[in-house]
């Protein structure tokens, strides 16, 4: 008899809250979504008193990284994104002081997450933007269960793996490069010119000086180095 399987369906975040920020951020500031939240961008995120003398846009929190008590700001998107929405996004963070700004809609449109790489881009390494995409799913009549998918972070976290593999590639050529110049060095085959030894140059008419000597030879050997076919 074949297994049953359930079926996986996904929800949209209006189908879930609707338009109720409220509750879409009171969702958004408990311990286990920080905690979502925080694995995805490789911070440890802490629920904080929420300031009331920063005007937060619908649906925006404030949490704490909880190894050095700064300042992440976490704007949760329930409608479209607009460019109002990203301006809303970059004054409350500069309002606040954040150092992180985590932006999280169900859909980040690529000209917003090219404003975000830009951003980080551009920003000095102790100020970080993130996107991510919430996702709802449930099987069948289960409850939905949420996954926070990264689609922009800093660029100094994206780098590292490539920066590696530039230094074994590196690596790897100059490993290459030293049989060829041994090869170069030490001609193996019959009839190549190579530079030849004092003992193996015919020997020199009787009565020449030393000096005349030495000034033969060193012709000699340097007409005998230099030619090549």
């Amino acid at each position: 008899m074949a297994m049953s399987l359930g079926k996986l369906q996904r929800y949209n975040l209006q189908e879930f809250w609707g338009e109720e920020f409220g509750k879409f951020s009171s969702w958004l500031i408990q311990e286990d979504i920080l905690e979502m939240i925080g694995e995805g961008i490789d911070l440890k995120l802490i629920p904080t008193k929420q300031n009331n003398s920063v005007s937060l846009p619908q649906g925006g929190v404030i949490a704490k990284n909880a190894k050095n008590a700064d300042i992440i700001f976490i704007q949760g998107q329930l409608l479209d994104l607009t460019h109002n929405d990203f301006g809303q996004l970059i004054s409350c963070a500069a309002e606040m002081n954040a150092s992180s700004i985590v932006w999280v809609a169900s859909n980040i449109p690529i000209e917003y997450r090219n404003a975000i790489n830009w951003l980080n881009t551009m920003s000095r390494h102790d100020v970080s933007f993130y996107c991510a995409e919430l996702e709802l799913w449930r099987i069948d009549n289960s409850a939905p269960a949420a996954n926070f998918h990264v689609v922009c972070q800093p660029r100094h976290l994206t780098g590292k793996v490539q920066d590696g593999q530039d230094s074994v590639v590196e690596r790897v050529d100059a490993k290459q490069e030293v049989p060829l110049a041994k090869n170069t060095a030490n001609p193996q085959k019959k009839g190549d010119w190579t530079k030849a030894t004092h003992g193996n140059l015919p020997p020199l008419p009787q009565g020449k000086s030393s000096t005349q000597v030495k000034e033969e030879v060193a012709v000699r050997e340097n007409f005998v180095y230099t030619k090549s076919f």
